[in-house]
């Protein structure tokens, strides 16, 4: 009898690991989904690390449900850690396919990442086709605006900072891109009438106020200064910067 102990006993080790290595792929996802549950309520606690380890033994079950990498890909990405958002959510793109042109939010989610990292011209390309189903998303245009004109193709840039304006008529960002774009171009006046609208809506844009500041500099240095030391009360640091180097109270 002794001897049949350890048989007997591998017979059932075989079993249990044949049964659990079987499973359905249903089955395989219900396990998946309660991991990704874990890490959400454990990210809405403060434990962004603990959150990417239960997204890792859910890639671990089952590397190719989309789900485990876009979950990963959105706790890095509102980490502000776009390199690792850009390769779960990457890896999500390649997993669904054409079925993501019509996530909105997904898009712009991959798109705003690879901006981040300087992957320009993927950040256009996800972002164009995101405009191809949904024309009239404001995020998409401010993104594919923002990279035409990180790269220096300012005419592109302006074109579709005016698209989104027309689109979404007063819109504090689109004056901000215009505002941005024109002083690249040393377009001083047009740019200060852009800033100026965009304060109009948003008193209190930090940045705003910080390039108006400089556009002013020269020609109204006392009303330039005031909206530097403004500036730096709500946190611009080049203005914050500035002001401790020159003593200047803010």
């Amino acid at each position: 009898m002794k001897q049949k102990l350890p048989f007997l006993l591998l017979l059932t080790i075989t079993i249990f690991s044949c049964n659990t290595n079987h499973k359905t792929p249903e089955q395989l996802r219900v396990e998946c989904d309660s991991l990704l549950n874990l890490a959400s309520s454990t990210l809405k606690s403060g434990f962004q690390e603990v959150a990417v380890s239960y997204c890792n033994q859910a890639i671990s079950i089952d590397s190719t449900y989309w789900k485990n990498h876009c979950t990963k890909g959105l706790i890095f990405y509102y980490g502000q850690n776009y390199d690792s958002a850009v390769i779960a959510l990457d890896k999500t793109y390649h997993l669904l396919g054409q079925k993501t042109d019509t996530m909105l939010g997904f898009m712009y989610y991959l798109s705003y990442s690879y901006q981040k990292v300087k992957r320009y011209d993927e950040a256009l390309m996800i972002a164009q086709k995101g405009l191809i189903v949904s024309p009239n998303s404001y995020s998409l245009m401010d993104i594919v605006s923002t990279c035409y004109g990180l790269q220096k193709k300012y005419d592109l840039a302006e074109k579709w900072a005016i698209k989104a304006l027309e689109t979404h008529q007063n819109d504090a960002s689109a004056y901000f891109r215009l505002a941005w774009i024109n002083q690249e171009l040393g377009r001083t006046s047009k740019a200060i009438e852009y800033y100026e609208k965009r304060l109009e809506l948003e008193p209190n844009c930090a940045n705003s106020l910080a390039n108006l500041s400089a556009l002013y500099w020269d020609q109204n240095y006392a009303y330039a200064l005031q909206l530097l030391q403004k500036a730096a009360r709500l946190g611009n640091n080049t203005a914050r910067d500035y002001c401790k180097e020159q003593g200047i109270d803010y």
